[in-house]
């Protein structure tokens, strides 16, 4: 995926170091497919908006793995 080929270059780390990653990518395209299908199947105002904070709430938790990565890069390459 995108965000795999990013992270890679600019840690500098072989391909492999983002499998998971990069195969999850297909996933997430998928999951945006389902929230898309569950928004339109349901008919109260407040079970959307539920659904829409957790959306969000998850939104931030995943961007948070990518700033720990980013934060994380110099003892990476100290280590290596």
């Amino acid at each position: 995926t995108h965000a795999a080929k990013a992270l890679g270059e600019h840690l500098g780390v072989d391909r492999k170091a983002l499998r998971y990653l990069s195969s999850h990518g297909q996933l997430d395209q998928e999951h945006i497919g389902f929230f898309e299908g569950l928004m339109e199947r349901l008919d109260d105002a407040g079970d959307r908006a539920a659904v829409t904070r957790a959306a969000r709430m998850f939104y931030r938790l995943y961007g948070a793995v990518f700033e720990s990565i980013r934060d994380a890069a110099p003892a990476f390459a100290e280590a290596a």
